[in-house]
């Protein structure tokens, strides 16, 4: 799903995307994660959205050189949320398991390691 700007007429202005989420369902073995990424188009800042309730936790991993802001919620669920930029987007992923999740599985695959 992409978000756009709108024009003065309201139609979308496809040369101005603000957002992508891309929804996903991992099978783990021990159930299924449901991972939503998103990339914000020109951010400068982790601050720059709170998407899924970002609970600021001042947790923080260097994956290939990326700085990797994340939290660890259980509330009830295992949910667990990473944001980063990488050239002037910002990036979010919310994931929620019944199970453990692997954090780092989920940025590996994005940031190439």
């Amino acid at each position: 799903m992409v978000t756009y700007k709108s024009d003065e007429n309201g139609n979308a202005d496809l040369g101005s995307p603000l957002q992508m989420k891309i929804r996903h369902r991992y099978s783990t073995g021990t159930g299924n994660d449901l991972v939503n990424y998103y990339v914000l188009f020109g951010k400068d800042s982790v601050d720059d959205s709170y998407i899924g309730g970002y609970e600021e936790q001042g947790l923080t991993k260097i994956i290939n050189g990326v700085t990797v802001h994340y939290s660890e919620i259980y509330d009830g669920s295992h949910h667990t949320q990473a944001k980063f930029l990488y050239e002037g987007h910002l990036y979010v992923v919310d994931l929620a398991s019944a199970g453990e999740i692997d954090l780092d599985h989920y940025l590996n695959l994005l940031l190439g390691v």
